[in-house]
């Protein structure tokens, strides 16, 4: 095929010229803005795993001319006079398009109407709604070029300049053609690929893409009007990249190529505002990425400039503010401040509420709302919020297209808030309803999509809401089916696996608690001891796992019980010191002394009375630790190895964000075998930075708990005795100098109901006398209700005192 359209050329050599498969288009420099517009639109096609390269064509350093057609600038025909059209619409007076009407009929353009929809709807970050006008009006103008009638919407006058047959033997096949395009995308009945998603190709692809833009960059002086937006693409590509491969490098080089481009933007530049929304939104990633909090600051400070640098009614507006709600959204999560919740959902409020139903965004922003909605009614508790949270959730629902690739997490979200309004209300519509959308969001998931284990999760966790409410035993072997496809199909190393481990476990306890089937007793221990020596995943998730094992382990005797003690308390460490705020650390500290005083218990009945001293002794030291405020071990290190403590706690925190309650979707993410590969290697990563702090002086046990013969140089001075209390049983340990056993003092008449008991009186006692559980050091204060105390102390000496001074010999 050869082709030939002709303009007046202008000096600028980077927009001399286009070639498609032997197509020339030759325009001039006031064509330059809808060129951009263009190239960027087709250079996001990925067509017969080939695609235009913008970077390229950018790049290029040629003399006005036809390029070399054997260079590889290629897409199908289809896509080629589609774009000529659009310039034959809105490109220069003197453009002319030679076309054929023997080769492409009316039926194309008709064709083209609804893949050029379609093409358009995705993009986030583009004003879509212009351009998709622009391009209808084109197609009208095609049809005109190609001879036929124009379609019912009027368009004025055509620039289309002439139209002649294709000479000589350049002939082609209409239906072959038709054919290609409903080949573009068989997935999606024939329609191109969303414009803005990532279709990069491989690696390969990526590369050369940026590479391209590297050199478009380089080339072109800081004083050039177009620097900004070169830079502006690298960093999107940059961006793109570590999406796909999980490089923070092209992370931060991504931010540093959008700074770069807010920086050379005067202000008052009509591009300033999106440039900045890119660097906020990149900001952002990396917050979600690394966990630091100035990165999550900063991009809310980018996203709220450039919602101010947009006036009302620009087309930009509602996505800004929308951006700017979802960052305000991820600092409430980590900081808890209302304040950002609240301001978080008036910006979506109100990018949601002008936007007309038929928006391709609209379904997005609304899912948006729904959970900044659902987030506030769980952290105020306001029934209202959850009913509109759910509102918003089914009006997302509602709106988007069969067919949306994001359809499966609009109901998710849908019936995850379902779910929380019966567990709220207790109404058994709310949970089949919840149930219903779980399934469908399941059923619209392939098994190679990166989020079906997390929907095949939620949907496990709705039915055994129903079993406990309704005792169906078949929505507990559902429950049971759903987590196992969850855990199949998540790959080892991910961090959200010891999480569903831990629920398929639960779920497998329950059924033999019901039925009596040991094998699921011992099924669920394979789960739990799965999910807690798992090497990455949130430390509180792998404690909890490793306590139902302990309880599974008790219950039909299994011999991994110690193993399963052992397991614990190396977690116990991790959970009390490493990547948790002060707020989170206090909250699991009733949970880590229950934990503690339990396999001290059954170390004690298994006759490992040296590791249930050590436990005691290393939980005793993170409970006070946390209680008074003193310092970590951590924070010890970092007194002289503040770099390596500093990488300790930046590794920890990666580990850690995977299993943070929101994740964004973004396009051309990772696998889930690839985000496990990176997990895997961060985990290799902190015990190799263990393992060097422990060749430290003075940190030889970093981490683990003390032992024996550093705890009998306590008993200098006198024995130590240590009281462990549990529902398991109760027992003293006494350390004695020079003694090479502990002492083990059973204590079979003190439970921990009788403790509870007994202090519950004292307190009742001091309350009555006016003394406040905290009194005032420095006063005397006289305690009344001698009887009582005398009592509650008789008690102790009979069950407690007595029998260790009678064991120590010391009556």
């Amino acid at each position: 095929m050869s082709i030939t359209s002709t303009l007046t050329v202008d000096s600028d050599p980077l927009y001399s010229s286009l070639i498609f498969r032997g197509i020339t288009v030759e325009l001039s420099a006031e064509d330059d803005h809808f060129l951009r517009d263009v190239l960027h639109l087709v250079s996001e096609l990925k067509l017969n795993d080939r695609y235009v390269d913008k970077a390229d064509l950018l790049s290029r350093e040629s003399s006005p001319g036809v390029w070399d057609a054997n260079e590889p600038l290629i897409l199908p025909e289809i896509v080629v006079h589609f774009t000529l059209s659009v310039f034959a619409e809105l490109g220069g007076e003197g453009l002319q398009l030679v076309a054929s009407q023997e080769l492409y009929g009316t039926d194309l353009c008709d064709r083209l109407r609804e893949p050029v929809a379609i093409l358009l709807d995705g993009h986030e970050n583009y004003p879509s709604m212009i351009l998709k006008a622009k391009i209808t009006t084109a197609a009208d103008i095609f049809r005109q070029a190609l001879g036929g009638e124009q379609s019912n919407n009027q368009t004025g006058e055509s620039r289309v300049q002439d139209s002649a047959p294709i000479s000589g033997d350049q002939t082609g096949n209409f239906e072959g053609l038709l054919q290609l395009l409903s080949q573009v995308n068989p997935d999606n009945d024939g329609s191109f690929p969303s414009y803005g998603s990532d279709n990069f190709g491989n690696c390969e692809d990526i590369n050369r893409r940026i590479e391209m833009e590297e050199k478009a960059v380089r080339s072109t002086p800081d004083s050039h009007p177009d620097k900004p937006s070169r830079l502006s693409n690298l960093g999107t590509s940059l961006l793109r990249r570590f999406e796909r491969l999980g490089n923070v490098d092209d992370l931060n080089s991504a931010i540093a190529r959008h700074q770069a481009a807010v920086d050379l933007t005067p202000n008052g530049h009509p591009d300033k505002h999106l440039l900045l929304n890119n660097l906020g939104s990149s900001l952002l990633r990396r917050f979600e990425r690394l966990g630091n909090v100035d990165d999550l600051d900063s991009a809310t400070v980018r996203l709220q400039a450039a919602v101010n640098l947009t006036p009302d009614g620009h087309p930009d507006k509602y996505l800004l503010l929308n951006n700017l709600g979802s960052s305000l959204l991820r600092r409430f999560e980590r900081l808890g401040n209302v304040d950002d919740l609240d301001r978080a959902i008036a910006r979506l409020q109100t990018a949601v509420n002008p936007t007309p139903d038929g928006h391709p965004d609209k379904p997005s922003w609304l899912n948006n709302l729904g959970s900044s909605l659902l987030r506030r009614f769980e952290r105020l508790g306001n029934v209202d919020d959850l009913n509109s949270a759910i509102a918003r959730h089914q009006a997302a629902v509602n709106l988007s297209p069969d067919g949306h690739p994001y359809n499966s997490s609009l109901l998710n979200n849908l019936g995850s808030s379902l779910l929380r309004r019966f567990e709220r209300l207790g109404n058994v519509d709310d949970l089949d309803s919840g149930i219903e959308r779980l399934q469908a969001a399941v059923n619209l998931s392939p098994d190679g999509h990166p989020y079906k284990p997390g929907l095949l999760n939620n949907l496990g966790s709705s039915l055994i809401r129903r079993f406990e409410r309704l005792g169906n035993l078949d929505d507990l072997n559902s429950a049971i089916a759903r987590n196992q496809a969850a855990v199949n199909l998540t790959p080892d190393g991910h961090p959200d696996k010891p999480s569903r481990l831990n629920n398929l476990g639960n779920y497998l306890i329950r059924r033999f608690e019901h039925l009596g089937n040991v094998d699921d007793a011992e099924a669920s221990i394979v789960q739990f001891s799965a999910a807690s020596l798992s090497p990455v995943g949130y430390p509180s998730v792998r404690l909890a796992a490793a306590r139902e094992w302990i309880g599974a382990a008790i219950t039909t005797n299994h011999t991994s019980l110690l193993t399963a003690c052992e397991c614990a308390t190396t977690i116990i460490p991790l959970v009390a010191w490493l990547g948790l705020s002060i707020l989170d650390r206090h909250q699991h500290l009733a949970q880590i002394g229950g934990i503690v005083r339990d396999v001290a218990s059954i170390a004690i009945s298994l006759g490992k009375c040296d590791k249930a001293i050590e436990w005691l002794e290393q939980g005793r030291s993170i409970v006070w630790t946390q209680i008074l405020q003193l310092r970590t071990p951590v924070d010890e290190l970092g007194a002289v190895e503040p770099d390596l403590a500093g990488r300790l706690l930046h590794v920890s925190s990666l580990l850690d964000q995977g299993m943070k309650s929101t994740k964004s979707h973004h396009e051309g993410e990772p696998s889930l075998e690839e985000e496990a590969q990176q997990y895997r290697a961060l985990a290799r990563e902190r015990d190799e930075i263990i393992e060097r702090i422990r060749s430290l002086p003075r940190f030889g046990d970093f981490l683990r708990p003390p032992k024996l013969h550093q705890l009998v140089n306590a008993a200098k001075e006198g024995p130590v005795v240590v009281l462990n209390v549990s529902n398991i049983r109760c027992d003293a340990l006494a350390l004695v100098y020079g003694a090479d056993e502990v002492i083990h003092i059973p204590l079979p008449d003190l439970t921990s109901e009788k403790i509870t008991q007994l202090q519950a009186e004292f307190n009742s006692i001091l309350k009555s006398s006016g003394v406040r559980l905290r009194a005032v050091r420095d006063e005397e204060v006289e305690v009344g209700g001698d009887e009582g105390c005398k009592r509650i102390l008789a008690e102790l000496w009979d069950y407690l005192v007595k029998p260790v001074l009678d064991s120590l010999a010391f009556c």
